[in-house]
């Protein structure tokens, strides 16, 4: 089951109530499929890149599955590769 947090956010990002449910369909997939992978963490890194949009989600899912680390940089890291935010704890409005 995924965290509520991240539930909230999912509902929240994809607007179209049939575009979220097809984001937590394929979220709850990978997490599934990749358990020792698919911590809160990793959740919520491709979730935040996400943005809302479909593609870009399954983009940062297969990034997750080649390197997570690549996937953490991308949402956790600005251009100067300096931290900005930390997705190890839960989204809040």
């Amino acid at each position: 089951m995924l965290a509520q947090d991240i539930l909230g956010k999912v509902n929240w990002d994809f607007e179209a109530p049939d575009d979220a449910a097809l984001a937590l369909s394929v979220l709850q997939d990978f997490a599934e499929q990749n358990r020792k992978l698919a911590s809160d963490r990793i959740l919520r890194c491709i979730i935040f890149v996400a943005k809302g949009d479909l593609d870009v989600l399954d983009k940062a899912i297969g990034l997750a599955k080649t390197d997570y680390r690549d996937l953490i940089v991308w949402a956790e890291y600005d251009e100067k590769y300096e931290r900005v935010r930390d997705l190890s704890t839960p989204f809040s409005r």
